[in-house]
């Protein structure tokens, strides 16, 4: 009986490892879309930094350009979200110092409305310290407006930086023309010998190219994902670490975004240092923002009007 046995044995063992075929892009998107809908809102708190390529070294040194946040935002589109930083350091362009720091709270109601309100005056800030002698600006208040001008741009920074949901899988792929049945001749899907799996959109009409990279392991969560124009710009997002967040959900918790240009190079870095989904009551709660009594709202409804009162006529300029 084991002589027997020892052929067969011996032709399993020679016979060849079959590779598994790498999935379809329909398989990928079904995947991330089940993954989505387990993400009702979510709640972070984290930070964000500003690197800034340095030519003579060759190298990305660190700036005074940080923001230290809170976020709880619906994961859907135009859905409601809170977003504190305190403080969030930016360029100050010809200021009394080279920084300002802001300590303010802005949320998106069901309507779609931003409301910005600034709870703190506005403080110097000379890359170490805060001047507490400086000049101050944005007196307490807040402003609302539907969806232009300089408040939307702060939207879609929460949406696509600070609740990390920027970093997702789901979220880079639609950045791409999935939904467009002409071009699915276009795209590839193959797997890496790390066990990755590569998707890749590009066409020789368009100087655009769409490259990511996802891991099967953890539902197709996105691990890098490059965008390229053939003749200028570019930005890669890489996900340095995910976190499990629930029932086959990985979420980013540490990322970069590092952007090239003509001009100039930029490189952005995200932390989340504590997350979590809410659901209810929980999810109401931390989605309500009650002003203070006597803060009056400006409505600006005209693009002329949107600027920024209270600021110093030379002026902030946001390195964002």
């Amino acid at each position: 009986m084991k002589s027997a046995a020892i052929p067969v044995l011996s032709l399993l063992v020679a016979l060849p490892l079959q590779a598994l075929p790498a999935p379809s892009l329909e398989d990928i998107v079904k995947t991330l879309e089940q993954v989505d809908k387990r993400i009702d809102v979510i709640k972070v708190e984290g930070y964000w930094h500003m690197y800034q390529w340095d030519d003579s070294t060759r190298s990305w040194k660190t700036t005074p350009e940080s923001s230290t946040f809170g976020c709880a935002i619906e994961n859907k589109q135009q859905g409601r979200y809170v977003f504190d930083q305190h403080p969030g350091i930016m360029r100050w362009t010809a200021g009394t110092a080279p920084f300002l720091a802001s300590w303010s709270t802005q949320f998106r109601d069901s309507d779609g409305v931003i409301t910005e309100w600034w709870y703190k005056p506005n403080q110097p800030y000379d890359g170490t310290e805060f001047l507490p002698n400086g000049l101050r600006c944005f007196n307490e208040r807040a402003d609302r407006e539907k969806k232009a001008g300089f408040y939307h741009a702060l939207a879609q920074r929460v949406e696509g930086i600070y609740s990390g949901l920027g970093f997702t899988g789901l979220w880079a792929i639609r950045n791409t023309p999935i939904h467009i049945p002409s071009r699915a001749k276009d795209f590839t899907v193959s797997e890496s010998e790390d066990g990755m799996v590569r998707v890749r959109f590009s066409v020789a009409a368009m100087p655009v190219t769409w490259d990511y990279v996802l891991d099967p392991k953890k539902n197709f969560a996105l691990v890098r994902y490059a965008y390229t124009q053939q003749h200028g710009y570019s930005y890669t997002d890489e996900v340095l670490e995910h976190r499990q967040i629930a029932n086959g959900v990985w979420y980013p918790v540490h990322c970069t975004r590092t952007s090239k240009d003509s001009a100039r190079n930029g490189k952005e870095e995200l932390v989340l240092t504590s997350i979590e989904v809410l659901h209810g009551g929980d999810a109401e709660t931390n989605l309500t923002v009650k002003l203070p009594d006597g803060i009056t709202i400006r409505d600006l409804d005209e693009p002329a009007k949107n600027d920024r009162q209270g600021a110093p006529a030379n002026g902030v300029s946001p390195a964002r």
